[in-house]
Order: structure tokens, then sequence, then C-alpha cells
């Protein structure tokens, strides 16, 4: 099945919670009313506004309809694509957010199904994109990954070994403005792509063994050229670092799990942070890479000089990474035994897990000597809360670190290009400057060009270009 049997649009229910009547729109399309969810074509992928709590677990049943998707299956919601396009969510109104969404909404979707495509020449469209979230769907282009079993699934939970994000104890100012800062997506997909990870098989040390090989038990683990996963104590960490890193805080109040365990790359974070007492620990065979075992048209994917400007294919670079830390696919996990749990991540997922929390921890870190109250960081990004009057300042001081702004936040007419303070690598230094002085059209147009035939994409640069002197 070719993507022209297959179109994609983005529905916005008047009541999410309730979903019957509302607006809908394909592809940038005009937006029109519908009364029921029965009436909308079967030949398109919608991306609706419902939340995935509602989707799935609430009372409409809406899920039985297999062409609806709720409103978490990309990595951003429409709340969240409005924003980083430079519209507020608020004041917008729901056929003009049903429109630009579904705009943006079908880019995504064809980037993803021509990445696909290209590795998978065979597969229709409509078998593509079954999952729940589009990371499940494009999980698919991935290696095949190793998942914990019998006692090392057990460590292998949220909460336990990892945190999704990691709110800090920082008490923000009363009245501030919340405020995004991001690692360019294209670029972070490639950095943590290119992290070394373990593979398996993956023995158990005691403690006892542990001190049979050497008295400095976390020495051991630091030197170790093989990849360990440990189970720790906290004896004291620095002061300046402790509201920030909160290393076992719970992130769910219903779930308020003490964390232990703390994979090879945040190891040697902490171990520099704080005095760290190791009880046990996994140790793997040795380390290798994903990136050079990728499908070659998912590496020509994330390196083409074009993908850093594109909003579209940074979001299913996200998709990608993020599918490394999923939960084992029901389609390939063995049975399990009475009283076993089922690991939450591969042993691959649990290192990206740790280097994003290592990197973004440092920028939050940064940001915090900076004088900025950090209130969370993770999956990519850094979130502060800082007063109105201040968030000019924030916004330079992440960008000397190399983080974008979310495109909203950008205060009119403060940047421009001559004096941007960018300090991320030169490759995401243009994109850096559009979203800075706010190029909406030309962030636009350039989105536009990985979609494009190979041969359309030259003269297309060209009149970018000569629009772009002009103005």
């Amino acid at each position: 099945m070719q993507s022209e049997d297959c179109k994609f649009g983005v529905v916005v229910f008047d009541e999410p919670q309730d979903p019957r009547s509302g607006w809908y729109a394909v592809a940038g399309g005009d937006a029109d009313r519908f009364s029921g969810a029965h009436e909308l074509s079967t030949d398109t992928i919608w991306w609706t506004n419902v939340a995935y709590e509602h989707f799935f677990r609430g009372q409409t049943e809406i899920w039985r309809i297999p062409s609806l998707k709720h409103d978490k299956y990309l990595v951003v919601s429409h709340v969240d694509t409005l924003r980083e396009w430079g519209y507020d969510p608020e004041s917008a109104d729901p056929d003009f957010v049903c429109r630009f969404c579904s705009g943006a909404f079908d880019r995504v979707m064809r980037n993803a199904w021509r990445l696909i495509r290209d590795v998978f020449p065979k597969t229709d469209i409509r078998s593509a994109f079954r999952g729940r979230t589009l990371r499940e769907d494009v999980r698919c282009l991935l290696p095949d990954l190793e998942y914990p079993k019998g006692p090392a699934a057990e460590v292998f939970q949220s909460g336990k070994a990892w945190e999704e994000f990691s709110p800090t104890l920082v008490k923000p100012p009363r009245g501030g403005r919340r405020i995004t800062l991001r690692w360019p997506r294209i670029s972070y997909a490639n950095h943590l792509l290119q992290t070394p990870v373990p593979r398996a098989p993956f023995e158990w040390v005691s403690r006892g063994d542990m001190l049979s090989k050497a008295s400095d038990k976390a020495a051991f683990v630091l030197n170790s050229d093989r990849p360990c996963v440990a189970n720790v104590a906290l004896k004291a960490i620095k002061p300046e670092v402790s509201e920030i890193y909160v290393f076992g805080s719970a992130t769910q109040k219903e779930q308020r799990t003490q964390r232990e365990w703390v994979a090879h790359p945040e190891f040697k974070h902490l171990a520099d942070m704080a005095e760290v007492d190791v009880r046990q620990l996994w140790i793997g065979r040795e380390y290798w890479v994903i990136m050079p075992n990728l499908p070659e048209p998912v590496k020509d994917f994330l390196s083409d000089r074009l993908a850093e400007y594109s909003w579209s294919v940074g979001i299913v670079a996200e998709c990608l990474w993020r599918a490394s830390m999923l939960g084992e696919d029901k389609s390939k996990a063995g049975p399990i035994r009475d009283g076993e749990e089922k690991a939450q991540t591969s042993w691959q997922g649990l290192w990206i897990r740790s280097m994003d929390k290592v990197l973004m921890f440092q920028h939050a870190h940064q940001l915090t000597q900076k004088g900025h109250a950090v209130t969370g960081y993770g999956i990519g990004w850094v979130k502060c809360t800082v007063p109105e009057e201040d968030v000019s300042q924030l916004i330079a001081d992440g960008l000397q670190q190399g983080l974008v702004p979310v495109f909203n936040d950008v205060p009119e007419g403060v940047f421009n290009a001559r004096n941007l303070p960018w300090g991320g690598d030169d490759k995401t230094k243009d994109l850096a400057v559009l979203v800075a002085t706010r190029n909406q059209n030309m962030l636009w147009n350039l989105d536009k060009v990985p979609l494009l035939p190979n041969k359309a994409k030259g003269p297309y640069l060209a009149s970018l270009r000569q629009r772009f002197m002009a103005a």
C-alpha cells in the first residue's frame, strides 16, 4: 500500500474526556465540523486530543476505532506542537489548531513512513502504524535489544533503576514563568545512539564476591571495563548538587519507590558527587554501539545535513532513540513465570536512560549556577521557572550551553543572528538562530525539504535562500 492510500489528519474533540463532536482536518487542509467519531473517514489515521488515560482506560471505548490515535501518540501533544511553532494554545481557535496540527502531523508521519518503507519495502502503511505510540511503530528500525529475565528483570523497573524525568527540590519563584530548553532533537538522537551500551549476558556479583576481588567496591565498579549495574546507597552528596540531582526521589505520590540501582554512566558521574556504597552488582560481557548497527537508510536519515532544520524529522528521531527504552515487544517476549516481573526496558535502554540523566543534569546544574530555578530535567530537556524579567537571560544562558528554547517562549526582538550566544555544535547553530529570532516562516519552509524529491531540493533551497537574503 502506498502513502497515497492513507492520509493523516487531526481531530480536536470539543470535550476530550467525552469525545463526541468536534473539528477535523486532513494534511493542513480546511477544518470542518463532525458530530460523531463514526463520521470520520476510515482511509485516514487521526491524531486526536484525547489523553492516553481517557483513550484506553476511560468509559468511551474510543480505542476500538483503529484509525484514531491518542494525544501523545507522538512525543508531543497538540499543545506542545503549537507552542513549538510559536502559537499560544490558550488563545488559538479549535479550527486553527486542527488545521495547523494536521499539517504538522502529516509531515511527521510521511517522514516516518518514508523511513520505514526504505528499510522494509514490502510493509504496508496500515501495518506500519498499528502501535499505541510512534515509538512502538519505529522500534522495528533498531537492532535487536536484550531484555533482562528473572531476578534482573525485578531491577529494571521505573523508580528502581531510573526515573523517566527528574523533578528537583528547588522552590520556584512565585508567579514565575515556566520555560523549557531542549538539546536539538536530531543532534541529541545522534549523540545518544552513539552511546556505548552493554551486551548480555550479565552475571550477578554479590558484596562478598566484590570484596574478594577489591577492597574498594566503588573503585572496582569505576575501573571496570565491562558494563555494570550497581545497587548503591548514598552516604553523602555535595550540598551544591543535592537539590538538583535528587537521587532516589519519587516522581509519583502513589508510587514512592526508593531508587537503589544505577547503570555505569550515571554511577561514574554520581561517584564524583557523593560517597557511594556498592552493595551488589550485575556485570555484563562487553560494550557495543547502536548507531553502526542501524539500517543504512536510518543512518542516512539521521545524518542528512538538512535534517537539523526539520522539526518533523526531529520528532521521528526522538521517537527512534526513545524506542530503545521501551519494554519488550509483546510479540517477541516469552512467557513469564508466576511471581516474576517483566523488565520495563532493555539492558541497552537503561544505558540510554542513564546517559540522558547525566547529560541533562549537567545542563541543569550549570543553569542553577547561573541563578535560575531548575524544576526538572530529562528526555532531552530542562525545565525552569523564572520571573518574567529573567526570561531573556535564561534563554541566553541556555543558548550558551547549546540548548534551544521553545519557539513560543522567545521574546520578540531580543536576539539576532549576529550576537547569538550559541555554545552548541556548528551543525545546529542555524537552527538556533532561526528559533531565537522567531523566523517561523523559514523554519516551516525548511521543514518541507526532507519530503521533496531529491531533484527538487536544490531549486527549492535556492529560492528560499533568495527570499531570505531579500528579507
